[in-house]
């Protein structure tokens, strides 16, 4: 690998970038921030010339900032690259220079040293990558970028370098020599175009694996061309994706080839198989509707299992794996149960953002990482403040597009078979993490059930246990407590009898006042764990700026009432800066967004107005270090020294909490 590290890019200036390329009338997609990877898998549906849509695309969609994706060019409707390869001693440039090609056209020196010549074409072209097997038309080290191919676009930064135009000037047309040699894009059979059931299941994955590992391998001279083509189609068959086949098979058969594919031709060799071959993707998948959760189906049997056990054997004894240590299984049904107004939906928020980011929950380690999805079947609108005040306040400010938390409105449980599935392919594609865990909110609401009813109970808690072991996931679902603690769950004791761990939230409150006191969070069952109180909590208030009247908005955060919490003046120093981040920010120089440090300096000495002067200075400071030393805040330095406060980066997410 060449070059240093990659220079470090302000979001801004990728979002001009991305207007500007769409002004010049290239369709434009978010690639992944310092890369040359495309952010969605249907990047070529997403992709826009409209510089509108092209800004909302490098827009977060909650605070409005812009964000740092490379961007990509998407080649085909009129347009066609020509990539020359220079890397590991490729010949592109003589291959170049022996073509009759017009090179007064719009160019782009790419970091390795090779060039994107772009180019209009009359007419559609097939992508080509250029091979030791497949050796481009237009000779070695020259590929080609055609329909559903793309480049990166000049202004993009990555490992090796910048991408920088070297000649900037109308584009050229393809003459016909060229397009004489380039064969069309064959499109895909409109009878195996839609799949035939949903794709990149975990159980399909888990099928396709454990597939690939005992697969023959292909050899050269020994049909290994054929071989290829045939894994791929019975891969395709299984029910995953082009793009999941590719790395499956990249990672789970290739190396055992001989010898192994060129990444490029192996991925050729799986999109000819999703182009020719004679069945819908998933054809062969036992997997049946996942429109309804009584309907999902359950994992496949990989490895046969004994029926019986006996102590002596290995691996007898059942040793659960945690999410949370010693609180949380990895799979299972989770009841988490509290009075109305105690604070139930934030505390599965606040869960949720310690798995999505690795951290702790209430003191207890996270064992792993993972993606989120809330099913909101009440107060779905609430999400997204209640996220972003969890976001600034107990995240370090981690990125928005880095926190892997989804959510979804439902007003039938006949959907949560299909978003589930879906949630989980785009976590695996935008975060690489699995689907992890999922909050039903609430489980008697998301069930339209009446909460009396055993039968139906049962039903709704058999239906999450299913659906914890199909996905392989940890379910989190939320109900209520009767008026009083004592009461326990509201209605039937099936809620109860069939979940696998209780998290129980109380508290003190007044019906005259609507005051909650003393809050409470307590472990009151589990099937792996002995039970017991977890810790005292309070909600707070966290500042997210102001409405269009002028009002502040606000929303609350779980904060733990422990040793480890904040102090006051720290917990207020991170309110006033919190508040600011959506009031006040400004970029500094190296691209991200902070708050004037003397800001936030004015907003505590007003708090602390009771204080001296050489008080207020000296708690200001010692607030400062340690939040510096516990990884919450950074400083930074903008124009003419200005001092700034910025968000830490999450580089080592255990360290948030």
């Amino acid at each position: 690998m060449t070059g240093g590290p990659v220079t470090q890019v302000r979001s801004a200036d990728m979002r001009d970038t991305a207007v500007d390329w769409a002004k010049r009338g290239f369709k434009v997609f978010p690639l992944i921030a310092g890369g040359k990877t495309p952010r969605d898998k249907a990047f070529y549906e997403i992709a826009t010339a409209d510089p509108l849509r092209a800004a909302e695309l490098w827009t977060d969609s909650i605070t409005g900032w812009p964000q740092p994706w490379n961007v990509g060019l998407l080649m085909g409707d009129g347009y066609a690259a020509i990539d020359v390869d220079v890397k590991g001693g490729k010949p592109g440039m003589g291959s170049l220079a022996a073509l009759d090609l017009p090179r007064d056209t719009l160019t782009v020196r790419t970091p390795s040293g090779g060039l994107h010549l772009l180019y209009r074409a009359p007419r559609d072209v097939a992508n080509v990558a250029d091979s030791d097997k497949a050796p481009s038309p237009l000779g070695r080290g020259i590929d080609v970028r055609g329909r559903h191919g793309y480049v990166v676009a000049a202004g993009s930064t990555v490992e090796g370098g910048r991408y920088e135009i070297e000649q900037d000037t109308a584009l050229a047309d393809l003459p016909p020599l060229i397009l004489d040699r380039l064969s069309a894009p064959r499109e895909r059979l409109t009878d195996t175009q839609a799949p035939a059931c949903d794709l990149d299941t975990p159980e399909a994955l888990q099928r396709v694996t454990a597939f690939l590992c005992a697969a023959p391998v292909a050899v050269e001279g020994q049909g290994g061309d054929a071989a290829t083509y045939q894994l791929a189609c019975a891969v395709r068959d299984m029910g995953v994706s082009e793009a999941q086949a590719v790395d499956l098979i990249a990672e789970h058969w290739n190396p055992r080839c001989a010898p192994p594919w060129d990444g490029d031709e192996l991925a050729r060799k799986v999109e000819n198989a999703y182009l020719y071959g004679q069945n819908a993707p998933g054809a062969a998948s036992p997997a049946v509707d996942l429109g309804g959760v009584v309907d999902l189906p359950r994992p496949a049997v990989i490895v046969s299992k004994p029926i019986v056990r006996f102590l002596s054997d290995a691996n007898a004894a059942v040793r659960p794996t945690w999410l949370v240590k010693e609180w949380l299984p990895r799979e299972g049904v989770v009841l988490l149960a509290g009075q109305s107004r105690i604070g139930k939906t934030f505390l599965s928020l606040e869960l949720a953002g310690a798995l999505a980011t690795g951290g702790g929950f209430f003191g207890r380690p996270v064992r792993e990482r993972v993606g989120v999805l809330i099913l909101a079947a009440e107060g779905a609108g609430t999400i997204a403040p209640r996220l972003e005040a969890l976001r600034l306040h107990r995240l370090g400010g981690i990125d928005a597009t880095a926190l892997p938390i989804a959510w979804a409105e439902i007003s039938d449980a006949n959907e949560i078979g299909a978003i589930v599935t879906a949630a989980a392919t785009e976590m695996q594609a935008r975060f690489g993490l699995r689907l992890g865990m999922i909050v039903v909110d609430t489980v008697a609401a998301a069930f339209s059930v009446d909460e009396n009813d055993a039968q139906l109970a049962t039903a709704a808690m058999k239906a999450l246990g299913k659906l914890a072991g199909d996905a392989g996931c940890l379910i989190v679902a939320v109900a209520h407590y009767g008026k009083s603690d004592g009461a326990g769950v509201r209605g039937s004791s099936a809620w109860t009898a069939s979940a696998d761990v209780i998290l129980a939230a109380t508290g003190e409150i007044s019906e005259i006042t609507g005051e909650v006191k003393d809050r409470k969070l307590a472990l009151t069952k589990s099937r792996y764990a002995e039970t017991g109180p977890i810790a005292d909590f309070e909600l707070r208030s966290v500042n997210l700026g102001v409405d269009e009247d002028g009002d502040p908005i606000s929303a609350a955060i779980v904060r733990p009432i422990s040793a480890s919490a904040f102090d006051p003046h720290q917990a207020l120093y991170l309110e006033s800066f919190a508040g600011l981040m959506l009031a006040a920010a400004e970029a500094t120089p190296d691209g991200r967004k902070g708050v004037p440090r003397e800001l936030i300096r004015q907003h505590c000495y007003g708090e602390w107005s009771d204080s001296t002067p050489a008080t207020r200075k000296k708690r200001f400071a010692r607030i400062e270090e340690r939040l510096i030393a516990g990884k919450h805040i950074e400083r930074a330095f903008g124009a003419h020294g200005v001092e700034f406060v910025v968000p830490a980066p999450p580089v080592t997410p255990a360290t948030l909490f």
